[in-house]
């Protein structure tokens, strides 16, 4: 379906839209744009330690919710948290955040040259 403006002159044909030249010649865009950054061998090696700090400190996140959750629940006695309800929402509030840190962590390896 061509699409049509409120004088009735053609703004687009069906087969598709501006070619590059005309993109060109109606925005003055010369080249596409430039590729993104990638991050220098010394950013690369001061993240890598970075990465693995996260991760770490989300794992014990997850599992001291973990502790703190069993302990709320009442399955793992010995603490005054033991059979506590808001033991049991706190661990399980800090079991997917630890989770998610660790995920981010694995997930954002950096982009090399």
């Amino acid at each position: 379906m061509d699409v049509v403006g409120g004088d009735g002159r053609l703004l687009a044909p069906r087969g598709g839209g501006p070619t590059r030249g005309e993109y060109t010649q109606r925005f003055g865009w010369r080249k596409a744009p430039p590729e993104p950054a990638r991050a220098s061998p010394v950013r690369l090696a001061m993240l890598a330690p970075m990465r693995t700090i996260v991760l770490v400190v989300g794992l014990l996140v997850a599992l001291a919710g973990a502790v703190f959750a069993l302990q709320g629940a009442g399955i793992l006695p010995g603490s005054y948290m033991t059979g506590d309800r808001l033991w049991l929402v706190i661990g399980l509030v800090m079991v997917p955040i630890g989770l998610a840190m660790a995920w981010w962590a694995r997930r954002s390896a950096p982009r090399g040259p």
